[in-house]
């Protein structure tokens, strides 16, 4: 069922930090333009097509993130990677951030990666590949690791990485 889910959310992006309300009463004809101004104009050659654009959350004194749907999978790609290569992005004094649209299982699952990707930022090239698997390359030699207690493994036992043990959720913890 995870799957199916995320396989519908397959187009769209989360955008973070945007300021509520900022998006008036027309929200796509606000992403439309908000996006490839962002990301820069140049970069889109025919204007991007939203699906169904809506933020999500209760209102409260933080933005609320806007969930946009590509009609074009390519173009979300694009903003995507775009946004990976441009770094940090800021609108009316706010940082903003792209980010694949996950199930909440699904992102759950990725954040227990979270301290071992840190541990490995400055030392070893790293990707986490969908839906949860890490790919590191390390002496030019790639695996695969599929939860956070494999890589903790491999970087006690090949001395990389500053990591400091973490709990790892019971279901990641190795058999006894």
């Amino acid at each position: 069922m995870d799957d199916l889910e995320n396989r519908s959310r397959r187009s769209n992006i989360r955008i973070i930090n945007v300021p509520e309300r900022a998006e008036g009463r027309d929200t796509v004809g606000f992403l439309e333009k908000f996006i490839p101004q962002i990301l820069g104009c140049d970069n889109f050659a025919t204007p991007i097509t939203l699906e169904r654009p809506h933020c999500i959350g209760k209102r409260s004194d933080r933005p609320r993130p806007l969930i946009a749907k590509f009609l074009k999978f390519g173009d979300k790609e694009k903003a995507l990677r775009l946004a990976r290569s441009k770094g940090e992005m800021t609108h009316e004094n706010k940082s903003i951030s792209f980010y694949p649209d996950y199930s909440a299982d699904l992102q759950r699952r990725r954040d227990e990666f979270r301290d071992v990707k840190r541990a490995l930022q400055k030392e070893v090239e790293y990707a986490l590949i969908f839906p949860v698997q890490l790919r590191v390359k390390h002496l030019g030699i790639v695996r695969f690791f599929s939860t956070p207690a494999e890589v903790q493994r491999f970087l006690k036992n090949s001395h990389v990485g500053n990591l400091k043990p973490t709990k790892v959720p019971a279901e990641h913890s190795p058999p006894l």
